[in-house]
């Protein structure tokens, strides 16, 4: 759906029914240049702190990396607000 609509912003979970989110933005980021370029927060209760979490953020490049357990929907929000509001860096 994403490909197909092209959101200003994506909010992405790693855990999902049919694939999981680094799959996803693994697929988003080979895609097209919107789907390299397109600003992707991950928004989940995994723990970053596993090497394969870790490899992956360093590789898919989301925008944003952030513990549901950590945040409140008000800072959600705003840090959302803040990517959307940013400069623009041109995409390769």
């Amino acid at each position: 759906m994403a490909i197909q609509e092209h959101p200003d912003l994506i909010l992405l979970d790693i855990l999902m029914p049919m694939m999981d989110g680094w799959e996803m933005l693994e697929q988003l980021r080979g895609k097209d240049d919107w789907g390299k370029c397109v600003p992707v927060v991950v928004l989940t209760n995994l723990s970053a702190d596993e090497d394969a979490q870790i490899k992956s953020i360093a590789e898919l490049g989301p925008s944003f990396f952030m513990m549901k357990a950590d945040w409140k929907i008000e800072g959600i929000m705003d840090k959302v607000l803040e990517i959307l509001n940013a400069e623009k860096v041109p995409c390769p």
